[in-house]
């Protein structure tokens, strides 16, 4: 099978960090451009000493480059406004779009939890790494018995976390809450998220709490089985995603049990520093859901 040709549009750390792994840890998938709007872009004089096509032009250049009918699959990581805007075009023209934007469109997918559902979408959402943390054990816990409410507490760093904004803050916030419910089956989500403030900084931490029915023991061996299962597919594609102990179940009032999780997530240092796992970990989630749409269109 021939590489899926993929162009990453956002030559800013998140953009360099996919090129980094489409290129050294994605075979099935080919680099065939970088395209970013500054032309003084570290990302894109990266590229272009790899010997990737690039272009500080934006949507524009990449439409104009020569071989752009060959490329399949285009991963956003731009912004918000930007994404709706490249959406229609790429839409018009054929084109995936796996985006990593704070975008509300495209349809919500988190590996191993409803990628296989979702493989044909023309565009598909990556979240937040908050969410890619949690839904996959949400979902877990959901496969044995009803999560009444999953509530995340997460401290994220990202290439400059002293500079992330309340606005992003809130926006992870409330997209982490919506996949708790919506990917993730609990019938009710909430999220915490704050920046990590630490000199030198830290691998994110964060902690996933989930109200269940009482479980007798059987059901608390069948819980603890699938959240760490769930955890080891994750890790396939993010090395640094870890249980920090032990998962914790008691009981919190009548009939109602509280699953308790806590997650570490260190980088690959592909390009992103290594204490920004919930970056790292969207990117690694990128690149896996690329590949798998990629096996797909070829069979």
């Amino acid at each position: 099978m021939q590489p899926t040709k993929v162009a990453v549009i956002g030559s800013g750390a998140v953009g360099t960090d996919l090129l980094m792994k489409v290129l050294h840890g994605a075979p099935g998938l080919e680099m065939a451009a970088l395209i970013g709007i500054d032309p003084d872009s570290p990302g894109l004089a990266q590229a272009a000493e790899l010997g990737i096509p690039t272009s500080s032009r934006g949507l524009a250049g990449l439409l104009a480059m020569p071989h752009f009918a060959e490329i399949e699959l285009v991963f956003d990581a731009t912004t918000t406004g930007a994404h709706r805007a490249n959406v229609i075009a790429l839409a018009e023209r054929g084109k995936r779009i796996v985006h990593l934007t704070q975008s509300a469109l495209g349809v919500r997918v988190v590996p191993g939890v409803n990628l296989d559902a979702h493989v044909g979408a023309g565009n598909i959402n990556v979240l937040t790494g908050s969410a890619q943390a949690t839904v996959p054990l949400v979902a877990a816990i959901v496969t044995v018995t009803p999560v009444l409410e999953a509530v995340v507490d997460a401290v994220v760093a990202g290439a400059g976390a002293r500079s992330i904004t309340r606005d992003r803050i809130a926006a992870v916030t409330d997209t982490t809450a919506h996949a708790l419910t919506a990917v993730g089956g609990a019938r009710s989500g909430r999220a915490s998220v704050s920046p990590d403030r630490s000199d030198p900084p830290r691998a994110p931490v964060t902690t996933l709490r989930a109200a269940v029915g009482e479980l007798d023991r059987r059901g608390r061996a069948a819980v603890t089985a699938a959240v760490r299962e769930a955890a080891s597919r994750v890790a396939c594609y993010s090395p640094g995603f870890r249980l920090t102990g032990e998962v914790a179940i008691e009981q919190v009032r009548a009939r109602t049990d509280e699953v308790t999780v806590g997650l570490e997530l260190t980088g690959a240092g592909a390009h992103l520093p290594v204490h920004a796992g919930n970056l790292d970990l969207m990117t690694a989630a990128a690149v896996r859901i690329a590949e798998r749409v990629a096996v797909s269109a070829a069979r």
